[in-house]
């Protein structure tokens, strides 16, 4: 029982410290710049940059802003909207407490799709931009609290401006022609999960929440909607899903009925 409270309570407490300051991000990043290639810029204009709080990431300086953009349900997760001074731009920095063997598969599975399409060697097969939500690389840390160690791991991606389900709930009151407008924006979509599975990686928790579009405020161009949280992600061997036997991924709401009825999940998926 001693043990069960501290893998609880010292998550808690390092993401508490995480969030002890709070910081105004209004002029920190201006929306996005279409002709940037879809990437957020630090904010150009009249108005002062706030600063965030200083961290080092990869021996390079980022500016964490808070409070955190998204918090995970189980405490182990927080994303962060920073700003990287040296590129001059905005990034989402996830951190992931690795307090659990689930926690630490989920982490070496997400750098592991990350990594095959940015990394060193990255695929260079995909013709056109690729929707997978970019990345700029990751770090293991640990931390001490008290007379205990805790281990996470730190990500840096491309900064999402919203993701669909929140993108459709705004459009529907907005556009005329929502239907053309929403098929264009599922595409781009389907494009993401098709560059997924060319590769021969199945995601298994698709959900309208786990796409984000990069360039939403910018009102002259379509949005794109590119791919994130590969912590459920499944490289596979000859087109088939072998590890997952008697195993429940996903999100309710949205899982195949197959792997909610706990049955064999060996069918070939391209």
């Amino acid at each position: 029982m001693k043990i069960l409270t501290l893998n609880l309570i010292l998550p808690l407490l390092f993401l508490l410290v995480l969030d002890l300051k709070e910081l105004d991000a209004g002029n920190t990043c201006r929306k996005q710049n279409s002709a940037a290639g879809g990437r957020q810029q630090l904010n150009k204009g009249k108005k002062p940059m706030k600063a965030g709080e200083e961290i080092e990431f990869n021996s390079t300086e980022l500016l964490l802003v808070k409070p955190p953009i998204y918090n995970g349900k189980e405490g182990n997760v927080k994303i962060f909207h920073a700003i990287w001074p040296e590129k001059g731009r905005c990034v989402a920095i996830k951190f992931l407490i690795k307090n659990s063997d689930e926690t630490k598969n989920a982490v070496r599975k997400e750098i592991a799709v990350l990594e095959h399409f940015y990394g060193p060697g990255e695929n260079k097969k995909i013709n056109g931009p690729i929707r997978i939500v970019e990345y700029f690389g990751h770090e293991e840390k640990t931390v001490q609290i008290g007379i205990h160690s805790l281990e996470f791991e730190s990500i840096v991606l491309e900064l999402g401006e919203m993701n669909l389900l929140k993108y459709y709930n705004k459009s529907k009151k907005s556009q005329k022609n929502i239907a053309k407008h929403l098929t264009q924006i599922l595409i781009s979509a389907a494009e993401a999960l098709k560059q997924l599975h060319d590769e021969n990686i199945a995601h298994l928790d698709i959900k309208p929440e786990n796409f984000v579009g990069t360039n939403v405020s910018d009102q002259s161009v379509l949005p794109v909607f590119k791919l994130i949280d590969f912590g459920t992600c499944e490289f596979m061997e000859n087109h088939y899903i072998k590890s997952l036997t008697k195993e429940i991924f996903g999100t309710d709401v949205y899982i195949a009925p197959e792997i909610d009825r706990m049955e064999e999940y060996k069918q070939v998926i391209k």
